[in-house]
């Protein structure tokens, strides 16, 4: 797998030839000087996350470092982050539906119910079906079922976070191929998660840094 390094970054030559405003540059120098100014294996203070003009989350895959990753673009839904050497995750209602520079990319997905829409509103369990594919975009169907777990803090970059905890087995042909996890603030924001990347057959470890710092702290 390709590692991943460093800080997070909306850094391109059409971004920075595109800049028309101060506001858009001075993000575009905030994500240089976290990048190219900070020691390889500096975490981020929470004032640094706090002035950021652009989202923030860090992720972690099993083997490897954590790196942070920066929203580039929000739209019906779906938001797409970028790290500092270009890789991609794409989420959809916080779930990581796609992904680009990885060894084994997560290339097409298609949820057709989602239980996370409806956990803070129905009871549970709750079903869902999402169509994923790593080859093509054929899609195989993987069946979703969303429990509650309860109250469960967790830490984050030396903080207690104050979460809900829900559980999501993931199947396929009726077999457990993954677990995803979920914490959610008391308003009902993803601000943790822990999902399978099916592409990989490995765990993501996912701080959404900037809504843990408007919701829980």
């Amino acid at each position: 797998m390709q590692r991943l390094h460093l800080a997070l970054v909306f850094l391109s030559l059409t971004a920075l030839s595109g800049c028309g405003t101060n506001q858009q540059y001075r993000a575009i120098k905030q994500n240089f000087d976290i990048v190219f100014n900070q020691p390889p294996t500096a975490e981020l203070s929470w004032q640094q996350i706090a002035e950021r003009e652009s989202d923030l989350l860090r992720i972690r895959l099993a083997d490897s470092n954590h790196a942070y990753l920066s929203l580039m673009v929000t739209e019906s839904g779906v938001d797409k982050y970028r790290s500092s050497n270009n890789v991609v995750f794409i989420f959809q209602q916080g779930r990581l539906v796609r992904t680009s520079g990885l060894k084994d990319d997560l290339v097409y997905s298609e949820i057709k119910q989602e239980p996370l829409a409806t956990a803070f509103s129905s009871s549970l369990p709750a079903a869902g079906v999402i169509l994923q594919d790593w080859q093509s975009a054929a899609g195989y169907s993987l069946a979703l079922e969303l429990n509650l777990l309860g109250a469960e803090s967790f830490t984050a970059l030396g903080k207690t976070v104050t979460a809900i905890k829900y559980t999501e087995t993931v199947r396929l042909n009726e077999q457990v191929v993954g677990e995803n996890l979920y914490w959610f603030s008391a308003d009902g924001v993803l601000l943790k998660s822990i999902q399978t990347l099916q592409s990989e057959q490995r765990q993501i470890e996912i701080l959404w840094l900037s809504q843990i710092h408007r919701h829980a702290l």
